[in-house]
């Protein structure tokens, strides 16, 4: 909701001239950065308006947003100073190469390839979500429309939904979220250029064909969950509480060790909290934990120098990791451990292993 909120600050500055705008547009923007640090990436459509309606901006406006916007994001500020500035350090690690490698570094075709499919995907589940590809152009080509034509709140609409282009260098393999409160701004185009139609039977045939679409995705999918949003479908509950207890038979009430590979990369947050929550009182006793250090990670698992003489390599699904972290994590757990069995539960696995 906050995006949306900022929005309509903006276009009331730009446009209305409101006096009030300014307030709306800060506490819009700061809440969402507060929510989600990235989401910082709207203050490129705000930089460009403004310049765009600089004769019409007063000064008094920037510095009314300017300060609403410092008291809204006042606690994150203050948390920064605490910490010792650890978001800067964050940022800094963003402007460098993530690849360990540069052989697996994308290229500036790949990033435009993640860029259309991301935006494409967003914009036809907010449209014509019964068919990717109609419905991801038909809002791509209306917004490229609208930047052509000049047509100024078509192109307003369009800053916003091509505000995450912004950040996709930055992102990650498969990352939806970034697009958070996007969506409202291609129902809001599709509306703009509805209303347009002439004769009005058009405009009914098209929002038609729009009710069908969604509802037959609606009803194909509902019963299915959460999907969208869900990069590692079988991350489910169930499946890991089976994960734990096959580690526990499988050790016999001996003591081991596990390793894990996930995503986000080497946290370890998940495993840790269920074999606390939920192995701990069934089984009586923890495994401790050989992989990469986890300095900072909340309530972990005891760190082991080397593997126990039975531990566990448990895999997430791959969605979201970088192919090469497999080969580099079972190149790492070879040198120590050898495979004994692999047992997979859909599409997260584990397999049992013995010291070399």
């Amino acid at each position: 909701m906050t995006i949306p909120v900022f929005y309509l600050g903006l276009w009331l500055c730009v446009k209305e001239r409101r006096n009030y705008a300014p307030v709306i547009a800060a506490v819009g923007l700061g809440l969402s950065i507060q929510s989600e640090i990235f989401l910082a990436y709207h203050l490129v459509p705000l930089i460009i308006w403004l310049w765009i309606s600089r004769k019409n901006i007063t000064k008094n406006q920037v510095l009314t947003f300017t300060l609403s916007l410092l008291a809204v994001l006042s606690t994150m500020i203050l948390t920064e100073i605490k910490f010792g500035f650890k978001g800067i350090s964050g940022i800094k690690a963003l402007l460098v190469a993530q690849e360990p490698n540069l052989a697996y570094a994308k290229s500036v075709g790949d990033y435009l390839l993640l860029y259309l499919n991301q935006i494409g995907r967003i914009f036809a589940f907010n449209s014509y979500p019964g068919n990717i590809g109609w419905g991801g152009g038909a809002v791509i080509a209306l917004a490229l429309y609208s930047l052509i034509k000049k047509d100024r709140i078509g192109a307003f609409l369009a800053t916003w939904l091509f505000a995450h282009i912004w950040v996709v260098t930055v992102g990650g393999v498969s990352t939806p979220f970034l697009m958070v409160g996007i969506g409202p701004a291609v129902s809001l185009m599709i509306a703009y250029y509805l209303s347009k139609f002439k004769p009005k039977i058009a405009m009914t045939f098209v929002l038609l064909v729009l009710v069908f679409g969604n509802l037959s995705m609606i009803f194909k999918e509902n019963t299915k969950g959460a999907t969208l949003f869900a990069i590692q479908k079988d991350m489910l509950l169930s499946k890991e509480l089976a994960v734990i207890d096959y580690s526990y038979q499988e050790a016999g009430g001996n003591e081991f060790s596990i390793n894990t590979l996930t995503s986000p990369l080497y946290i370890n947050i998940v495993w840790s909290y269920l074999y606390k929550w939920y192995g701990f009182p069934k089984y009586g006793y923890l495994p401790s934990f050989h992989g990469r250090d986890q300095v900072g990670q909340i309530d972990s698992l005891d760190q082991s120098a080397k593997p126990k003489e039975t531990s566990f390599l448990i895999l997430e699904p791959m969605a979201g990791i970088p192919s090469q972290y497999l080969d580099m994590t079972l190149g790492e757990e070879d040198v120590k451990t050898k495979p004994v069995s692999e047992k997979s539960f859909g599409e997260l696995r584990v397999q049992k292993r013995s010291l070399r």
